[in-house]
């Protein structure tokens, strides 16, 4: 970064570090231009206490399956080699679904445009593909305590337990409570941190 050490009172990062190949060498440049007694204030970020625990894991699996039809849908069709027909299916039920489509086309189109002129791959990547080059760390994530060794992290919010699910289904009271339930029984006394 082009600035200068110890210049900066403050940082925010929001559903960053998982998008970065070398998290080490992006802290220590955090380290760099941070002043003493400097805050770091780091948001969405996926918790790997969430990916250790079996429980919370395949509970969030299963019910990403059981409340999202798009789910096994998806599944199938990567299987069956079919999920282009799908998705022009998909985005063609509504005019804001088509929006989406060509917003995220177009983005794809210049990345791909991009990634040729830089000669950095000889045939266009799928969303798919260009979703797993940039979700780097997104199935690993991070031990928020392990993070910054150096730094008393005051406040580091991660994804909840059940992740898409209850942005999905926000207005279902029976999977808030069933959230609420997952976060008080297993919110660890050593870890201030929400898991997953």
């Amino acid at each position: 970064m082009s600035f200068r050490d110890e210049s900066i009172d403050v940082i925010t990062i929001n559903s960053v570090l998982h998008h970065i190949q070398d998290t080490e060498g992006f802290i220590k440049e955090i380290d760099r231009v941070l002043k003493p007694y400097g805050l770091i204030f780091i948001g969405h970020e996926p918790n790997r206490y969430f990916y250790d625990s079996k429980f919370l894991w395949y509970n969030y699996k299963s019910m990403e399956i059981f409340t999202n039809f798009q789910v096994p849908i998806k599944k199938i069709a990567e299987k069956t080699h079919t999920v282009k027909i799908l998705r022009k299916f998909y985005y063609s039920l509504s005019s804001n679904k088509k929006k989406e489509f060509y917003y995220y086309k177009d983005i794809c189109e210049k990345i791909n445009k991009k990634l040729f002129k830089n000669k950095l791959i000889t045939k266009p990547l799928t969303p798919e593909q260009i979703g797993k080059i940039t979700d780097i760390k997104v199935n690993e994530g991070f031990y928020p305590d392990l993070i910054f060794l150096n730094y008393k992290l005051q406040h580091f919010e991660t994804y909840n337990h059940l992740n898409w699910v209850i942005t999905k289904n926000y207005d279902n009271k029976i999977i808030k409570k069933y959230d609420n339930w997952l976060k008080k029984d297993f919110q660890r006394k050593e870890l201030p941190f929400l898991l997953y």
